[in-house]
């Protein structure tokens, strides 16, 4: 199995990093291929709306070539599963992270009235890994429904999310957070065998 992993966090050996290099790890440890994107070193613009990635003649996925995304869309187009690893910003994503994401429209197809679209992500496992100070309830629901309703609208497997709460340094973190990690990565694994 090939998973692509991305770094959402805006620190790329922060605590987002330690947490997914634990999934990695183990990922690794049952033969799977692990390829991590870490977004944070890609040039990224904003969805500028602008419809061509609904147009048939455009052979790019988006239409801004100008940056990193289409390398980034094929690379999750290719994986056989994903994993989104990112900590809370404002009861979302960060930035940079929700760029990407809102610019996920170009792998899907024509929605518009169309109940039977096609997407380019189509079947594949999509997991959260999310990192926070505070605790989930009153802090991270928002964007924990937003990954389902993605995931849902991508028509993509949702893998399930992992919250990492409380956490401010990795001394936070015990043998029972690793034991997590591995878990949410075998439960990653057996969504692709499925």
């Amino acid at each position: 199995m090939r998973v692509l992993t991305i770094l959402g966090s805006p620190r790329p050996n922060g605590n987002t990093s330690h947490v997914l290099s634990w999934v990695e790890q183990s990922l690794r440890s049952s033969a799977h291929s692990v390829d991590r994107i870490t977004l944070i070193e890609h040039v990224l613009g904003p969805c500028r709306e602008c419809g061509m990635c609904r147009k048939p003649e455009n052979p790019d996925l988006c239409h801004a070539p100008t940056d990193g995304a289409n390398a980034i869309f094929n690379k999750m187009i290719r994986a056989d599963a994903i994993i989104i690893a990112s900590p809370l910003f404002c009861w979302g994503f960060p930035s940079h992270l929700k760029a990407l994401l809102d610019r996920l429209y170009c792998v899907v197809g024509d929605c518009d009235h169309n109940p039977e679209y096609a997407t380019k992500l189509e079947g594949k496992p999509i997991g959260l890994l999310v990192t926070c100070a505070g605790p989930e309830e009153g802090n991270a629901e928002l964007m924990i429904r937003s990954y389902y309703a993605l995931v849902r609208f991508l028509k993509a497997i949702p893998a399930g999310h992992v919250l990492y709460p409380f956490f401010r340094t990795t001394q936070d973190l015990t043998q029972q957070d690793r034991n997590r990690a591995t878990e949410f990565a075998l439960r990653m694994a057996a969504q692709c065998t499925m």
